[in-house]
């Protein structure tokens, strides 16, 4: 079998395997081609050079049952650059056969209420976001401090806050100190919201937690405030990855980005294939 790039001069071959709706324009496609020489499978990527998403995965309907799907994922590995640390995928959760093909292709299975996945550079171009450096001059008495450099007292201060809305230590200790953020009101030094940072690869990090006692606008002030740590440890080439832990996330989600950026939502499965940790490449 042959793996090839989908490109306008080969198009009309894979177009029975194609669904109509689908924007080509924003997808990577690939094809597969069976050992008579006829198109058998379809996919369609998305992501960054590090993480890549798994959009859609389609195998003729005669040419199922006969290890297709993981000949085209085996031959995909091969074909990725040594830059490309994951590939996931999402589906619904009630489709049938998808987790046993994906864990027997060296998948981990996760289960989420929604997750959104998105580059930081990209949300560090939004305009409500960059309304949000203007909170400071609205709430002057508003501190963000990242949780390395809390003093001790703050500290523990920090980890009261968070324990009386979640009350399990596991998230806080799992967090990247550099990254989580908690919102300090200096003139009554008590916290006001917190985002908990999570680094799941070189090149993705995800919020775990978004608690806020105050004002909206403290959640896209926390957003902010993160953007300006990246663009400082010079991360903008970093993915962001939303998973609705909690209602305060999926809320920020839903008021800041646009449909584009939302890579799935609903009740779904989340399966990952970390290519170094399991020597794939």
């Amino acid at each position: 079998m042959e793996i090839t790039k989908i490109t306008d001069e080969n198009i009309e071959f894979f177009l029975p395997l194609l669904p109509e709706s689908m924007d080509r324009e924003r997808y990577s496609l690939l094809g597969l081609i069976g050992d008579d020489g006829e198109a058998v499978a379809v996919m369609a990527l998305s992501g960054t050079s590090a993480m890549i998403e798994i959009e859609w995965l389609y195998v003729d309907p005669d040419q199922r049952r006969r290890g297709i799907g993981s000949e085209f994922l085996r031959l995909l590995f091969e074909s990725l650059s040594g830059e490309v640390e994951a590939i996931c995928v999402s589906y619904p959760k009630d489709a049938e056969g998808a987790d046993e093909f994906f864990y027997s292709n060296g998948f981990f299975l996760t289960e989420g209420d929604a997750v959104w996945l998105v580059p930081v550079k990209n949300l560090m171009e939004l305009p409500d976001i960059q309304k949000m450096k203007k909170v400071k001059e609205k709430i002057p008495d508003i501190e963000a401090v990242t949780l390395k450099k809390m003093s001790g007292v703050m500290r523990k201060q920090f980890d009261r806050f968070v324990m009386e809305e979640i009350g399990d230590r596991e998230l806080l200790d799992s967090c990247d100190p550099t990254l989580s953020i908690g919102i300090l009101d200096t003139e009554k030094m008590a916290f006001k919201a917190c985002m908990l940072m999570e680094k799941l690869s070189e090149s993705n990090c995800q919020i775990s937690l978004l608690l806020n006692r105050g004002s909206g606008i403290l959640v896209g002030y926390l957003i902010y405030s993160f953007l300006k740590l990246c663009e400082k440890k010079e991360l903008s080439d970093i993915t962001l990855q939303f998973a609705a832990v909690n209602e305060h996330v999926e809320e920020f989600a839903e008021a800041v980005l646009s449909d584009g950026d939302k890579f799935f939502k609903g009740r779904l499965m989340y399966s990952v294939l970390s290519l170094r940790e399991t020597n794939v490449m």
